[in-house]
């Protein structure tokens, strides 16, 4: 369930395999409350674009996190998560 939309990132990178193109993509990025599922259930045809996928503590995610604007998103999400402390009791 989603809680809060944080913000949208927007890179160009270069396709490493097939013709080489350059790639234009937008990340959107969520705050969301779990609610069931495995983390890692992640089908095999999307396993290219994600690797493993585990529970990271958000007081952790800015600083373990590999990209910056994922670290961005984490502090992000934990300045949403102070100014809306209502919205934590929602939180498991």
């Amino acid at each position: 369930m989603p809680l809060a939309k944080l913000a949208d990132i927007k890179y160009v990178y270069q396709r490493k395999w097939s013709d080489h193109a350059k790639i234009f993509k937008v990340v959107s990025f969520f705050l969301m409350k779990y609610q069931s599922g495995q983390i890692d259930e992640v089908t095999s045809k999307m396993r290219h674009e994600v690797r493993r996928a585990y529970w990271l503590a958000l007081d952790e995610a800015a600083r373990l996190l590999s990209y910056p604007g994922e670290r961005q998103m984490a502090r992000k999400a934990a300045s949403w998560l102070k100014a809306h402390p209502e919205g934590q009791h929602e939180l498991p």
